[in-house]
């Protein structure tokens, strides 16, 4: 292993490293302004959730487009090739959005799945986000290898319901990798 610089070994020392799993600050820089940041995280824990929060949602987004997933805004509408398997909604910046939880994927043939996407420890941002979770039955998710499971298995859900085979589903060039 190659030796740390004081920056870097800080980081991998941290107390945020150690509550919330990685540190917000990404890059080798003056190891002083690491310990600054690292002391108004520890200030300030929801702020670097919410970053982290913010990167796991971004991957998941990735991911659901290279699947067949297009974000349902003005720009993926208007493409000449239709979205392969459906669409992803996703809400950014809004303050409080009691009605939708962070994605909702909507699929060509009528089904839907929605989700939540959590670091843990899971903070809610309202009441009616946790209601939507306990009482609706929504998953929420704190890792994005559960995300990629509960998509794969409600993907399998509705074309075994509407008598599709996987190779149906994945006409238009989008092809699982397993």
């Amino acid at each position: 292993m190659a030796d740390l610089c004081e920056g870097c070994a800080l980081v991998e020392s941290c107390e945020v490293v150690r509550q919330f799993g990685r540190c917000a600050v990404t890059t080798c820089v003056d190891y002083k302004s690491i310990e600054d940041e690292c002391e108004k995280i520890i200030a300030n824990p929801s702020k670097a959730t919410m970053k982290l929060e913010k990167e796991f949602q971004s991957r998941v987004e990735d991911w659901l487009r290279l699947r067949g997933y297009y974000r349902r805004t003005p720009t993926d509408i208007s493409q000449i090739v239709k979205a392969p398997r459906g669409w992803q909604i996703h809400l950014h910046q809004t303050k409080r959005n009691p009605i939708l939880l962070d994605i909702l994927l909507l699929s060509h043939d009528g089904h839907c799945t929605e989700f939540e996407l959590k670091r843990s420890p899971i903070r809610w941002n309202g009441d009616e986000q946790r209601t939507l979770c306990e009482q609706y039955g929504n998953p929420v998710f704190t890792s994005f290898e559960a995300v990629v499971a509960h998509v794969k298995k409600w993907e399998r859900e509705h074309e075994e319901a509407d008598g599709r085979s996987n190779s149906d589903a994945n006409a238009g060039g989008v092809h699982d990798s397993e």
